[in-house]
């Protein structure tokens, strides 16, 4: 009982430290901006940014253990995919390739 009792108190202590430890990346800057129609681009930012570009914006419950680690996992993932950041650094072949492409205005 003891034991039980115990390994619970580590536990809980264990969560609370957890719930102080970073883990968003700082947030870059977007100055690479996509050339479309500004229909296109609000679209973009409402839908898309959050997980494909450096300007996320962490929902409230982000900085919640361990919801934290698969809302990071999954962003990371998004970004690793397509990131809207790094548009410009893409080859176009890339571009073309993946099916990202957009008409300009």
């Amino acid at each position: 009982m003891k034991k039980k009792f115990l390994f619970s108190i580590a536990a809980v202590i264990t969560i609370l430290i957890l719930q102080f430890l970073p883990l968003h990346p700082p947030q870059g800057k977007n100055q690479n901006e996509i050339q479309t129609s500004n229909e296109v681009k609000k679209i973009l930012n409402q839908s898309c940014y959050d997980c494909h570009s450096d300007l996320t914006l962490w929902p409230w419950y982000s900085k919640i253990f361990p919801i934290n680690f698969y809302l990071y996992r999954h962003v990371e993932e998004g970004k690793m995919e397509l990131n809207f950041s790094e548009w410009e650094l893409l080859s176009k072949k890339k571009i073309y390739k993946r099916g990202f492409y957009f008409r300009s205005s």
